[in-house]
Order: C-alpha cells, then structure tokens, then sequence
C-alpha cells in the first residue's frame, strides 16, 4: 500500500475497496458468481469511456513546470493504452457471453476528446445505456464532468483522482493474482484478464510515475490544497466500494 494514503489517514478506506472488498475477496476464492462478474465488466466497459476524457483532461492540464516534465508522456501513453483495454473487454465479454452496448465515438485523438463536453457525453450514455447502473454514472459523472475538460478542477486534484483510481485496481488485482485459490482454480482467459491490471509490468511503472506526481503536488500544496486532494482521493475510495459492491449485488 502507498504510504501516502497512511499520510492522509485514508489507510481503512483503501483497504475497504481492495482485499477486504467482498468482491475482490470472492474473486481472489474463485467463489464470485458469473453474473456479479459479468455486471461489473459490463459496467467497467462503459466506464472506461468517461474515464478516457476525463485521463485527456488531467493530461491538459499538467502544468509547464519542469518538475513534472516527466508526466504529460507517460499519460499520454495512457490514454492510448485505453484503446486496447477497450478492445480486451470486447474479447474477454465475447468469451462470457456478454453483450456490450454501443459507446459513444472514442476520439483517436487528444484534442478531440477535449473538445467534447464532458456533460454531453454522460448524456449520452444515460441515453442509450439501459443498464448504466447508478453507481457507475456515479462515478463517471465526478470523472467527465466534476473534473472534465469543461470543469474548474485544478490538475492537484486530478492527477490524484487518477492516481486513486488506478492503484485501487493494481493492488485490487494483485491481491487476486496471489491467492493460492485463484493461481490453482481460475481458468486462462480470466487469469489473463486480472494480468491486465495486477501482473503487467507496464501498468506497475505508470502507478509509480502518478504516485511520485503525487508526492510533488502533496510537497508543494497549501493546506487547503491537501485538503482539496484528500477529497478527491476519499471520493474515488467511495464510489470504487460502491461499483465493487454494486456490481455483486447486481449480480444476486
């Protein structure tokens, strides 16, 4: 666990939506039922593609500051990683017989994505999803709205969302990918989906280069900064408890 959640005193409610989420615990037993898993990629899918304009809008606003000269790369790779996680949970759903809706155009570009309005977007999707669970318009409403590219949030704020959001699925999926009840029961196709997350080099290098950024805006913020990241940090925390457990009471 990153010490800066210790730091802030968020150390309980990271641990509440990662190994002692009843969902992450399930999964890493192998005990989680088809249709709770099946919800929450469903869900994710979609949830990937608010999260790609709000990851356009971070990368926006990484400031012209030779301090964070190495970020606006590495995040732009991010948001081109995105392509292919979008294409992982096509084949992965294909594989379970899940149905994905129609998404919303995803920009092949930067400057595209940012000329979208954020709101717009979740209109979208309310529109032609009928199974957008509130949890998940939750979520992807504070994402591409509340820190959107339209949205006075500051990057202090949203390079911590990010980095929330992301080391919540990397220790999530670890944890998984080291029970000895996952290593010896769970099939190919969803060992290879948790190493997405959990057992991808790549992945464990992004995490530390927004946990370093992290650390930077947390040594040079005011109090009222602190408190401003806090809060978007806890609210990340928040809503992935409420899309773990949303998805597996879904799913009952």
């Amino acid at each position: 666990m990153s010490d800066i959640f210790a730091k802030l005193g968020l150390t309980d409610q990271f641990e509440a939506c990662t190994a002692s989420s009843a969902f992450i615990q399930q999964l890493a037993a192998v005990q989680i039922p088809d249709s709770a898993f099946n919800e929450w990629l469903f869900q994710d899918f979609i949830f990937v593609r608010a999260f790609a304009h709000f990851l356009a809008s971070t990368i926006s606003s990484v400031p012209n500051d030779p301090k964070f000269s190495f970020l606006s790369e590495t995040l732009k790779g991010g948001f081109d990683v995105l392509k292919e996680e979008m294409r992982i949970f096509k084949e992965k759903a294909s594989d379970r017989g899940v149905d994905l809706p129609e998404l919303p155009s995803f920009s092949a570009s930067l400057d595209g994505e940012l000329a979208q309005d954020g709101a717009h977007l979740l209109a979208e999707l309310r529109q032609t999803i009928l199974r957008f669970s509130p949890f998940n318009d939750a979520y992807c409403t504070f994402l591409a709205v509340d820190l959107g590219a339209k949205s006075l949030s500051t990057f202090a704020e949203r390079i911590a969302v990010l980095w929330a959001a992301e080391i919540v699925y990397l220790t999530a999926f670890k944890f998984v990918l080291r029970s000895e009840e996952f290593k010896a029961v769970a099939g190919e196709s969803l060992k290879g989906f948790m190493e997405w997350w959990g057992g991808n080099r790549a992945f464990d290098t992004y995490v530390d280069t927004l946990s370093a950024a992290v650390r930077l805006v947390l040594e040079t913020a005011t109090e009222e900064g602190k408190e401003v990241v806090k809060r978007g940090i806890t609210k990340v925390l928040d809503l992935e408890v409420q899309f773990w457990d949303g998805s597996l009471s879904a799913g009952k």
